[in-house]
């Protein structure tokens, strides 16, 4: 029996993500379903390749846990506005404990629609945008 695909949410709230293999950080979590995630990384991630990632998942005054899983990495762009790199990756397999941490992830942390978010960008002269900024300015502008 096979589950129903769930709706893609994007999340708010970026998250390491490490590869499970070396424990390398590899960047920050962008947007993740159960059948996707997309990170958000200083250099280019390589396409086409197989890794085991790795989420931290902390909540205060909890034991920490650990979302691990397979997935192969599908596509890699630059984003000009950041100066960061969006790699998407396909996940093929996860068990039931898995699905339910990420549903979480997606009910805490995400929304369904980018048009959902009210984002309000104050500009500082004294300072530049941060990469994160720069990122959802990139998303909103779309």
């Amino acid at each position: 029996m096979t589950t129903p695909p769930r709706a893609k949410r994007h999340s708010l709230y970026f998250l390491s993500v490490f590869d499970g293999r070396t424990g390398e950080p590899l960047g920050q979590l962008a947007d993740i379903s159960q059948e996707g995630i997309s990170i958000l990384s200083s250099s280019p991630l390589k396409p086409r390749e197989a890794y085991l990632l790795r989420i931290l998942l902390a909540q205060h005054g909890q034991p920490e846990r650990r979302l691990e899983f397979e997935a192969e990495s599908r596509w890699t762009a630059p984003d000009p506005e950041s100066g960061q790199h969006t790699t998407g990756f396909h996940i093929s397999l996860l068990t039931a404990e898995q699905r339910v941490l990420i549903d979480q992830l997606v009910s805490q942390f995400g929304y369904d629609r980018i048009s959902d978010v009210k984002v309000t960008v104050q500009s500082r002269a004294a300072e530049p945008p941060s990469p994160v900024r720069r990122f959802f300015r990139s998303l909103l502008s779309r």
